[in-house]
């Protein structure tokens, strides 16, 4: 199996998974889906926007005093976030992960700027059509080969203004 259509399915599961395919097995509506990608480039738009662009990982807080300070793992910064999500509080994520309140608050800035990205955003896109082709039994890696040769062939800008 090609990456391509592994990651289809791994996109189509997750959503499955989600509850955004319940009650459409057979029945579902594409033009729905496809409004909900462009929903979510809409969003990409909006990230842009309000400037939330090009996010990296920032600097992880340190924890603790003693000789040498450890940054916290991939592993306590997802937690963290997920955890808060889910609704506990920053001083009982605080005492559970041994950092300060500054700390949590710094990561769940963090963790929110990095969700809410431009490009994040994007990758919600691609997510969804990545799904929807999955459903619809369409395997991508061919398509976007067969139109990338295509579109090698095409004249400039498609004979098109922009």
């Amino acid at each position: 199996m090609n990456p391509m259509r592994s990651l289809q399915r791994i996109c189509h599961d997750i959503a499955k998974e989600k509850g955004f395919w319940d009650g459409q097995e057979k029945d579902y509506n594409v033009s729905e889906k496809l409004m909900l990608i462009v929903s979510e480039l809409g969003e990409a738009c909006e990230a842009l926007r309000n400037g939330k662009t090009f996010i990296k990982q920032k600097e992880k807080c340190v924890v603790g005093t003693g000789n040498p300070l450890r940054k916290l793992s991939d592993e306590e910064y997802m937690g963290i976030y997920l955890d808060y999500k889910r609704g506990k509080k920053v001083k009982k994520l605080a005492t559970q992960y041994k950092v300060s309140e500054s700390c949590i608050k710094k990561v769940i800035k963090q963790r929110d700027d990095f969700y809410n990205s431009f490009e994040m955003e994007l990758a919600d896109a691609i997510i969804r059509i990545l799904d929807l082709a999955e459903k619809m039994d369409i395997d991508m890696d061919w398509q976007i080969f067969n139109k990338l040769d295509y579109n090698k062939k095409r004249e400039y800008k498609h004979g098109k203004k922009f």
